[in-house]
């Protein structure tokens, strides 16, 4: 964590370094400015509802998932009110799980044609090699929903992600996600009947950087000034995406 101070506000910059989601337990040396949790990541502001003031202190339970960070602040002229916490949660409206087409490039050695993945499968698992060492496919697929309920957020979630994905709802950007929980707000892309999706999604070098080396030069398609020798007998990392997409609300 950090601290800064403003002439209108106490800036506290808090990480979760764990591979695992926590709540935090934080005490901080403010008093009558009520909490506020910025998120760096979708750009929100929300009201901090979990909090007590204690001996001149204000104590906050802050929920974080793993390796999430993000800003506590108290700003002047935002009086300190407690609220009512409202537990909201989501529920499936949709499995997409299944049945993707996804494409990759034959010029990054990928297969001629799109392949079908019945079931997501992570690419370093795969039987071809040609998907087992890729860097970046895009992933297609169709889903089908009776009706639209825009009275509360419409959700896109995966389970796992390596290591960056970018939705595409209807031809309408949704936006990229990186970090768990690895979920985003499709609101303004869905529709009611048959929706399309499209998700990019890459990893790094790594995989294909392992092949290379095992390859003539001339024959290899990455290029660095890095010295690979580190990578000699190393495991393939993580790549694709892995568990369930849901679509919630």
């Amino acid at each position: 964590w950090t601290h800064r101070k403003t002439e209108d506000a106490d800036i506290y910059f808090i990480s979760n370094p764990e591979n695992t989601s926590r709540e935090l337990n934080l005490s901080f040396r403010v008093t009558g400015s009520q909490p506020q949790f910025w998120n760096p990541v979708n750009g929100t502001i929300s009201t901090i509802t979990n909090w007590e003031l204690q001996e001149g202190r204000i104590h906050i339970k802050l929920p974080l998932h793993a390796h999430e960070s993000g800003f506590v602040i108290f700003r002047k002229g935002v009086a300190a009110v407690k609220i009512d916490k409202v537990k909201r949660t989501t529920q499936p409206i949709a499995d997409i799980s299944r049945n993707w087409t996804v494409q990759f490039d034959p010029a990054f050695g990928g297969p001629k044609t799109a392949v079908a993945f019945p079931s997501l499968t992570l690419w370093n698992e795969h039987a071809d090699a040609a998907i087992r060492y890729y860097c970046t496919a895009l992933y297609q697929n169709e889903f089908t929903l009776d009706a639209v309920n825009k009275d509360s957020p419409i959700y896109l979630t995966i389970d796992s992600v390596f290591n960056m994905a970018t939705v595409t709802i209807n031809g309408i950007d949704c936006g990229t996600i990186w970090t768990p929980p690895y979920r985003l707000d499709i609101s303004k892309a869905i529709k009611p009947g048959k929706n399309a999706i499209e998700i990019k999604v890459s990893n790094t070098w790594r995989n294909r950087l392992i092949k290379d080396l095992s390859l003539p030069e001339e024959e290899r398609i990455t290029w660095t000034t890095a010295p690979l020798e580190s990578l000699q007998n190393k495991p393939l990392l993580k790549a694709g995406l892995e568990g369930k997409v849901r679509i919630e609300q």
